[in-house]
């Protein structure tokens, strides 16, 4: 999380041949902000790490 409180995610999904990545950046005032630093707290100014999959989204819901 940056200093201004924006959060950077920088995604990977890999299944089988298939490897997607994904930038997204949110800030204090942009939609989704609490849901996804909810999901990621604690976070602190400065500090970075890893974001657990979302529930209801891993590979247990491919066909």
């Amino acid at each position: 999380m940056l200093e201004d409180g924006t959060i950077w995610l920088y995604l990977r999904a890999q299944t089988g041949d298939a490897i997607g990545d994904a930038a997204f950046e949110y800030k204090p005032d942009s939609a989704g902000y609490e849901a996804v630093k909810k999901h990621i707290d604690p976070i602190a100014s400065g500090q970075t790490k890893a974001v657990p999959p979302w529930p209801g989204t891993g590979p247990e819901k491919l066909p």
